[in-house]
């Protein structure tokens, strides 16, 4: 074998070559990084290397029979460089999920090409002497074949991967694959001299420029994001299992053979198996033990930053601030330019915590259920890698939806509570081993620190009910949800309230007279909660001190007058805003002060001759009680005549936000429609009929018990003529049309203050309500 050789220097550039493919698959394997990146590489390099040692050899042979095998050996081999390069491109660009059937398109097409190269004459012909005194292969036209499995794949690769880099492309990638591209491109260059033309194959030198640039790329631009990692001992140790157990099999194979024992084969084989298993099982022991990652294994400044991220997020206000401060660690330390927080919501979507920019992405319950079972970070490089089956395909929509690379399940005690979708700052090399390291440890801190503001919420909803309950049980003047009805001889009032708390700053009431005049009161405290039932309690507790005192010399605007001031008192520490409206019906109509609070409506019947029921508004100017003022405000008072059988609605500001799913909102186009077919009906059920239709207006056809509007509701109606005794009323024939302030509303108007006594029982009366301190 020896005497078929011959040294010249011609073959020490490939020589060289094969040893620096040699160094390189080393190298990859024994890096930490990307396992993707990883496989290309070493891939290329061990595909490559038979090619760049048949050259040298060939150069070196004697005959031309010897350069006739070895080319067709290395030839077979060198099919599969094309697909192996494609791969790389696609693991760069983030393409191998997307388009991995391009890359079983160009391996089965390397594999036809392999084995016409091993089993025909097709590719490899013979052999010819170069004017330089080297042998170098000859070849057919099924050669070109050949090169287009191997150039074309990286051509189409370099293209798809220089699309996917133009959002967000990296200065050192993008002169990387136009270098590498070009590199194999050059090495055609050799076609010429296969086909009988030329002296040299000199591919060799452009070839020794891109695998130095890939060298280079490796140890100063982290190529396989290796980062502060150093060595894959894991790998290391693989890679020992060979160095050792093949001398043990020369060995035992050389002693074996001369004793003949089966010539050394057999034993090699029996002595192969229980030898490569021992070592295995050392190997996944040290793996297990000895490459445990911990926070310690961070860097001193990403350590220091991820505890006062801990800190930060002990008690944290809500989870857009967990968010935030999670972002901003990761996108200093972690490599991620994006890094957004979703909550599960309990229909099983997605919902983004970030204030102001609200987002919502459906997911199935089973992709869910899945990522809870990872508890580690998803890459999306790496979702062709991993046997995912059906799930795959979901996975790779879901990427693609959320625009990201990574996704990190937040699991706490076993309960998954949100996911952190992040977008890499480097589109083609992604996150590193460090980076994924200082994600997982911050997600399970930021998911300990969403668990107690879950608890925390839990909690504190515990004793606002208990609070609420006792300023419930507490309060008598508190309606109770649902329906009142108060018949007096003059009219009917009934009302509704409807709200999703124990207590609020809804609150209304009515009251009749000696002189058979009856007054409702209407009034909302902005806000909810105790504090504003604190506020409505002590309000209606003056407003029935004084009537008591007053009786049928109170005026509206006096009594409206009064409340202002006990609202004032109430609020003294902390202002209080109620607006509120005061009614007083006689048998003539109703006079109406108003502080602030919606227009009531009239529904009336057609006049003599009409057809349409008439809806009028009562407009009345005021400013709420207590307003931040230094002047008391002045209320003008309305007198306004009814007839038989009119309906008064008021209702509370509540009705303003109501809308329909479509954005339809109500009280401009619902609620006249409703007034009208009110003035025909009976009147009984005039409140709950109207809750009711709000809520088929907002929700659905269910009833207002059977779903819970956003808003806290009231309606009272006053329906006239539905009392206990009809009254005869002097109003002018036609009627029902608003009339202008009369002389009695002037006298309203100038009517004198009142009392001092009064005053004086208004104070004692709020002097007891006791506002919890905010």
């Amino acid at each position: 074998m020896a005497d078929a050789f011959t040294f010249r220097a011609l073959s020490i550039p490939y020589a060289c070559l094969s040893l620096l493919l040699l160094v390189l698959a080393l190298v990859v394997m024994l890096r930490r990084g990307n396992r993707a990146t990883r496989a290309a590489l070493v891939s290329i390099a061990l595909l490559s290397l038979p090619w760049s040692a048949g050259m040298a050899l060939g150069m070196c042979a004697i005959e031309a029979d010897t350069v006739v095998f070895l080319a067709r050996m290395y030839s077979g081999a060198v099919a599969f460089v094309g697909p192996a390069l494609l791969f790389l491109f696609m693991a760069l660009s983030g393409l191998l999920a997307r388009q991995r059937w391009l890359l079983y398109a160009t391996t089965l097409v390397a594999l036809v090409c392999c084995l016409g190269t091993w089993f025909s004459d097709l590719i490899v012909i013979g052999a010819w002497q170069t004017p330089w005194g080297i042998w170098v292969a000859r070849v057919g036209p099924a050669y070109l074949l050949l090169l287009a499995v191997i150039i074309l794949p990286v051509v189409f690769g370099a293209i798809l991967a220089e699309r996917s880099m133009r959002e967000q492309p990296s200065r050192a990638a993008r002169l990387l694959i136009p270098w590498v591209a070009a590199s194999v491109v050059l090495g055609g260059t050799d076609v010429a001299v296969h086909f009988g033309y030329g002296v040299y194959p000199f591919s060799v030198v452009p070839i020794l420029a891109g695998l130095g640039f890939v060298l280079w790329h490796i140890q100063t631009r982290d190529f396989l994001q290796a980062r502060g990692n150093g060595l894959d001992w894991p790998a290391a140790w693989e890679l020992s299992l060979f160095v050792v157990m093949v001398p043990l099999v020369a060995i035992a194979t050389w002693t074996a053979s001369p004793r003949g024992l089966g010539g050394g084969p057999l034993l090699a084989v029996l002595l192969l198996v229980p030898l490569y298993g021992f070592m295995q099982t050392v190997l996944i022991i040290a793996r297990r033990y000895l490459t445990q990652e911990t926070p310690m294994g961070l860097e001193d400044e990403a350590m220091m930053a991820l505890e006062e991220f801990a800190e930060l997020v002990k008690e944290p206000e809500d989870e857009a601030e967990v968010g935030r401060l999670l972002a901003e660690l990761l996108a200093e330390y972690g490599g991620l330019e994006r890094a957004e927080l979703y909550l599960l919501d309990e229909g099983g979507a997605w919902k983004r915590a970030m204030p102001g920019v609200p987002r919502e992405v459906p997911v199935s319950s089973a992709l869910t259920g899945w990522l809870r079972q990872q508890r580690q970070a998803v890459l999306e490089r790496e979702l062709f890698l991993r046997r995912l089956g059906r799930m795959r395909d979901h996975l790779v929509e879901l990427f693609g939806e959320l625009d990201a690379d990574v996704l990190m399940p937040l699991v706490e005690r076993g309960v998954m509570v949100a996911v952190v979708v992040g977008r890499t700052a480097d589109s083609i090399l992604g996150m590193d081993e460090h980076g994924l390291r200082l994600l997982r440890e911050a997600s399970r801190r930021a998911a300990r620190a969403l668990v107690y503001l879950s608890l925390f919420r839990e909690a504190m909803e515990r004793i606002e009910l208990a609070r609420e309950l006792e300023v419930a049980a507490a309060s008598r003047v508190t309606h109770e949800p649902g329906e009142q009805r108060n018949l007096y001889d003059l009219c009917e009032v009934i009302g509704y309230h409807h709200t999703n708390r124990q207590v609020g700053g809804h609150w209304w009431s009515s009251y009749e007279l000696e002189d058979s005049r009856v007054v409702l009161v209407v009034g909302e405290v902005r806000g909810q909660g105790v504090p504003a039932a604190l506020v409505s309690a002590s309000v209606a507790g003056a407003c029935e001190t004084v009537l008591q005192v007053r009786g049928n010399a109170i005026e509206a605007v006096e009594l409206l007058t009064l409340l202002d001031d006990a609202v004032r008192t109430v609020g003294a520490a902390q202002p209080y805003a109620m607006s509120c409206v005061v009614a007083v019906f006689d048998g003539r109509g109703v006079v109406l002060a108003n502080a602030g609070y919606d227009a009531p409506l009239v529904c009336r019947r057609p006049a003599e001759g009409g057809r349409e029921d008439q809806i009028v508004s009562l407009e009345a100017e005021g400013r709420p009680l207590g307003s931040p003022y230094a002047v008391a405000p002045v209320f003008h008072p309305q007198e306004i005549e009814l007839a038989g059988n009119d309906i008064v609605l008021f209702y509370s500001g509540g009705f303003a936000d109501l809308r329909c799913p479509e954005g339809e909102p109500y009280r401009e186009q619902r609620l006249p429609q409703f007034l009208r077919r009110q003035a025909r009906s009976s009147g009984g059920r005039v409140c709950r009929a109207l809750i009711d239709d709000v809520s088929n207006h907002c929700v659905g056809p269910e009833t207002v018990d059977e779903v819970r509007l956003s808003e806290d509701l009231t309606v009272v109606a006053v329906r006239l003529g539905s009392g206990r005794a009809r009254r005869r009323r002097r109003s002018s024939a036609g009627g029902g049309d608003i009339v202008e302030p009369s002389a009695g509303a002037a006298r309203l108007a100038d009517a004198a203050p009142a009392t001092q006594t009064t005053q004086a029982l208004v104070a004692a009366t709020i002097s007891s309500a006791t506002l919890p301190q905010q």
